[in-house]
């Protein structure tokens, strides 16, 4: 996060930069089609790295105060994050702390405001296992 960059790991120990990010990079998730979405802590972006020129592929500024943090992507590519003012107290501290959803579409929206500071996203699957006979 401190670098400002995204790292991958491979099995043979070899680190690889994906992602430059000159706003402390947090939340990572992937695009139905692979590409990384990569939430923008201070610029308050999630970007978009792919195959082409990194792009912006959500500007939550207008919805977020503070941070943005942790991210999740949907199936359908509907990518939801947090947002947090760290340095808010009291009251204003709970009243910033949403989670805000750049849908697929490119509409952007809050869908959970004032609550306690959030802290990690998980998008829960139905499984369709077959019923027991």
């Amino acid at each position: 996060m401190n670098a400002g960059k995204v790292f991958r790991i491979g099995l043979d120990g070899k680190v690889t930069i994906v992602a430059d990010v000159a706003s402390r990079p947090f939340g990572l998730g992937f695009l139905p089609d692979g590409d990384l979405l990569v939430a923008s802590t201070t610029q308050r972006l999630i970007l978009k790295f792919g195959a082409e020129t990194p792009a912006v592929h959500a500007d939550m500024a207008a919805f977020a105060s503070g941070y943005l943090r942790d991210l999740a992507v949907a199936r359908d590519g509907s990518a939801y994050v947090t947002s947090f003012d760290a340095h808010a107290s009291g009251s204003d501290c709970l009243a910033s702390a949403r989670i805000l959803l750049a849908m697929a579409d490119g509409n952007i929206r809050s869908v959970a405001d004032n609550i306690a500071h959030p802290n990690g996203l998980a998008i829960p699957t139905v499984s369709r296992r077959p019923a027991s006979r």
